[in-house]
């Protein structure tokens, strides 16, 4: 009932479609998606969010649902945005860092559990430039490259060489010049100023990319890689987007994610070869997304079944970012170079969409009152 709930707050936010028109010049610049909420950065810097809200996660002082965006509590001159499983992350000018929602596992950094209705400052950090967010534990990135981390520790997923967890943020040991953070689900991921990638946390399926299933308290190089200019991590799978538009990909594939045309998992990075030049990519649960070059948006892994190769998405919008709802229910959100935003269902039992689409899309763009 629980599941049934949820995805049908899912459906009705997403197919209402071109929901209103924006007024003057306002835009959206960024999106993030959790397991069943999104989120929204507007140029004007404030959040909007939407979906389910059972734990605070939508940042608007209640528990209420919403269908449409709502303006999250109190935040003004956010420059970037993430979403946690049940939590939300944003971050300032000032380089302040704002969590709200779920903290079962310390994930909002304020130094206790309780769940907050509203955003809530993160201790011990003023120079964030981003953030991230996995199931229970959280990621900054700092203006000087290194990482801090906080929340659930149990899999190493906070890299500081112990298994403890805290509600405060530590920082990621060995790490510098890093450029981006990712959580995965269980592990972090790090993008250097060099081209590199380093992971961290639960490795059970490969997710750290260093030829073994063993988790790491400490980021380890990521093998065979070299200028990459842009990661996601899904669940348990990780992707990597090189300078010259390939995109590689390991960790778990029972569903396909990886891309590689089986369900074997891999503890390497390996070339996802069924790709032409890609501009952009992204990974949430269980699934993997890239739009090409020339504009065409691809999707594998667990869609209406399992797609083991890439499979062109209709419509498809030239989408310059993708996010899929992380560990949840098979959302989808695309923005476009203009700021519009687009939804997506994956295709249950109830056939949201036809057979010989992977996905529908419906715009949401000029989301309501934005």
């Amino acid at each position: 009932m629980q599941l049934q709930k949820r995805l049908l707050c899912l459906f009705l936010i997403l197919s209402t479609g071109i929901v209103r028109a924006s007024s003057g010049q306002m835009t959206t610049l960024g999106i993030a998606a959790g397991s069943s909420h999104a989120l929204a950065l507007r140029s004007d810097g404030t959040v909007w969010a939407w979906g389910t809200n059972q734990l605070g996660e939508l940042g608007i002082s209640n528990l209420t649902e919403s269908v449409f965006p709502a303006r999250v509590s109190g935040l003004s001159n956010i420059v970037s945005i993430a979403a946690g499983s049940t939590n939300s992350l944003a971050v300032q000018t000032n380089g302040a860092v704002w969590a709200w929602g779920n903290n079962i596992g310390g994930q909002l950094g304020n130094g206790t559990s309780t769940n907050s209705l509203v955003p809530t400052q993160v201790t011990r950090i003023t120079n964030a430039f981003a953030a991230s967010g996995g199931v229970n534990h959280s990621l900054a990135l700092l203006a000087n490259g290194q990482v801090m981390s906080w929340g659930t520790n149990a899999n190493f997923q906070l890299g500081n060489g112990t298994s403890t967890s805290t509600n405060q943020p530590v920082f990621v040991s060995n790490l510098t010049n890093a450029i981006k953070v990712v959580a995965g689900g269980l592990h972090s991921v790090a993008l250097t100023a060099a081209g590199e990638v380093w992971c961290w946390g639960y490795g059970g399926d490969g997710e750290i990319g260093n030829g073994q299933t063993s988790s790491q308290s400490v980021p380890v190089k990521a093998l065979n890689l070299s200028n990459i200019v842009d990661i996601a991590a899904g669940s348990y799978h990780t992707l990597a987007l090189k300078a010259e538009g390939t995109v590689w990909a390991w960790g778990y594939n029972h569903e396909g994610e990886l891309g590689l045309g089986n369900t074997n998992n891999a503890n390497v990075p390996m070339l996802v070869s069924a790709l032409g030049p890609v501009q952009t990519i992204g990974a949430g649960f269980f699934s993997s997304m890239a739009t090409l070059a020339n504009g065409q948006s691809v999707v594998w892994g667990f869609q209406n079944g399992f797609y083991t190769l890439p499979t062109p998405l209709s419509p498809s919008p030239a989408f310059t970012k993708l996010v899929s709802g992380f560990y949840g229910y098979g959302f989808s959100l695309g923005m476009t170079s203009d700021g519009a935003v687009w939804g997506g269902a994956r295709m249950t039992e109830v056939n949201w969409a036809t057979a010989t689409r992977l996905f529908r899309l419906w715009p949401i763009s000029r989301l309501y009152q934005l």
